[in-house]
């Protein structure tokens, strides 16, 4: 049953994108253009079509947010230096039919989706933010389930910046940086673009039923910074679960920032991480701190091959 105080989740995530987001809900027409479908990878003979279309190839109706949102962006940036836009809506991921209620009539498949596109002139700081706004509505939505890993199927997304999403093992959607080619179809030029979508429907049966209560803790907490050189291919998720893993006392692990070129050796970054402890059962001493400060640097190194800078 569900409970009467329940949100569904498509309010959540606008309040959460709109509010500590920092973001603008647009809401765009529920059909797409035939060049932004071909640019982003989407067969128009598996779209949904529409009798009395607004103009011959607008006539598929949406099989996805990110063509739609493309379009918002090229239309806002006559105004301004960077956009970011989300919106929550339906799409029709293909032409599948199927029965409506029990009226016997058969209507095209439809799933609310969530469309994140921001514009800017930064693409790993563009890059960076989509990815914590999809933590953000994992975290204060309160999913038990969202993984960014792995490679996408989508053909809007640079390979050289793309992540899938899913949950529990089902592929729910992807964010990545948008292909120029793409972007140039879109009447995008100058600026970088990068955009997420996910399919609500595969999020909404991993959203948390129960809230555990967590005693804040009676001592102060300590935190110290440590900038160590890592390989690039070594993931932040892979540094942080190291860091977390090192000592007893520690209790988060998070990212500061990150620098390439000048010293660093080629293939390389530094980054910095702010390590925090939480003591237990007495006032952390500068013996304490130093001796997890160690254990952090020992583990990065044997863990991620990390030194200090």
């Amino acid at each position: 049953m569900r409970s009467l105080n329940r949100k569904p989740l498509s309010r959540l995530v606008r309040e959460q994108l709109a509010g500590r987001g920092g973001l603008n809900e647009v809401l765009t027409y529920p059909w797409s253009a035939d060049h932004l479908l071909a640019a982003c990878g989407v067969d128009k003979g598996a779209t949904v079509r529409i009798d009395g279309a607004p103009a011959p190839d607008r006539d598929s109706l949406r099989p996805a947010l990110v063509p739609n949102l493309l379009e918002a962006v090229a239309d806002n940036l006559r105004y301004r230096k960077e956009v970011a836009v989300f919106e929550v809506g339906e799409v029709f991921p293909d032409a599948t039919r199927l029965p409506y209620g029990g009226s016997g009539e058969e209507l095209p498949a439809q799933t609310t989706a969530l469309g994140i596109a921001l514009a800017g002139t930064d693409g790993v700081a563009l890059f960076r933010r989509v990815k914590g706004l999809l933590e953000l509505v994992r975290r204060h939505c309160h999913l038990v389930e969202l993984t960014l890993s792995g490679e996408p199927v989508v053909g809007w997304a640079d390979p050289s910046a793309r992540l899938a999403a899913s949950a529990g093992g089902v592929a729910v959607g992807a964010l990545g940086l948008v292909r120029p080619r793409v972007c140039r179809a879109a009447g995008i030029v100058g600026v970088l673009v990068a955009c997420a979508e996910l399919r609500l429907a595969g999020l909404d049966a991993h959203r948390s039923r129960e809230n555990a209560y967590a005693a804040l803790p009676e001592l102060p907490e300590s935190d110290f910074d440590l900038s160590v050189v890592v390989a690039d291919a070594v993931p932040w998720e892979a540094v942080e679960s190291v860091a977390l893993r090192s000592h007893g006392l520690v209790t988060a692990a998070t990212y500061m920032g990150e620098y390439s070129g000048s010293w660093v050796p080629s293939g390389h970054r530094s980054l910095t991480l702010r390590i925090t402890l939480r003591p237990k059962g007495s006032t952390l001493t500068a013996a304490d701190i130093g001796a997890a400060r160690e254990a952090v640097l020992a583990a990065l190194a044997d863990g991620a091959g990390a030194r200090l800078r």
